[in-house]
């Protein structure tokens, strides 16, 4: 599959997006263009539990209007569909945690925008390497799945475990991976002051 120079965002576009300081739990891996699906929506199934909890807490907000009006109607019922929302919200975090933070528990600490993300590594990574992301964000688990290109690699002291920066460039990411994204950066982006870093 040809995978063309794009990201999600241009670079001057990028610029200007909103950016912010966070901690993820993150799993990564090298990839081979024909791995990123054309379309992403019909990603792999271990992909697609990944991203179980983000879909379902997607699902809660359009429930939001309904239970609205059910609990003008009926609020004892609406209070039922909230618990039984809270309910799979807690099974889906419970699966992230089970079959994927039990292989690993260690935090990044990561620049983070809707179009990429920075972040110290062990290794170089040459530019232009295709990487496939998995995100993990705290308190709430939500999971995040994103196919992205190493736009740059920043080599520090190598005394240091850590002694790489890289920055990626989101080719491939679902739309409400998307959204979920956007709707943390606003959020947190809110409580922190202005980021220059770029990525």
């Amino acid at each position: 599959m040809a995978i063309s120079n794009e990201v999600v965002i241009q670079n001057k576009e990028r610029r200007r997006h909103d950016r912010i300081d966070d901690e993820m739990v993150m799993f990564w891996r090298e990839i081979n263009s024909d791995e990123i699906p054309e379309d992403i929506s019909a990603h792999s199934t271990q992909t697609s539990d990944f991203s179980l909890s983000s879909q379902i807490k997607l699902l809660s907000l359009e429930m939001g209007p309904l239970l609205k009006k059910i609990g003008r109607a009926n609020p004892l019922m609406a209070e039922y569909l909230t618990l039984m929302d809270r309910k799979i919200d807690a099974l889906a975090s419970s699966i992230i945690v089970k079959d994927h933070l039990t292989h690993c528990h260690t935090t990044r600490h990561v620049n983070l925008s809707a179009s990429g993300l920075a972040f110290l590594t062990e290794r170089e990574y040459a530019l232009g390497t295709l990487l496939e992301l998995k995100m993990v964000f705290s308190p709430t688990l939500t999971s995040i799945v994103a196919y992205g290109r190493v736009i740059y690699c920043i080599h520090y002291d190598d005394d240091k475990p850590l002694s790489h920066r890289i920055g990626v460039g989101f080719i491939r990411l679902h739309d409400y991976d998307r959204e979920l994204l956007s709707g943390r950066v606003s959020s947190r982006q809110s409580h922190q002051p202005e980021n220059r870093d770029t990525h």
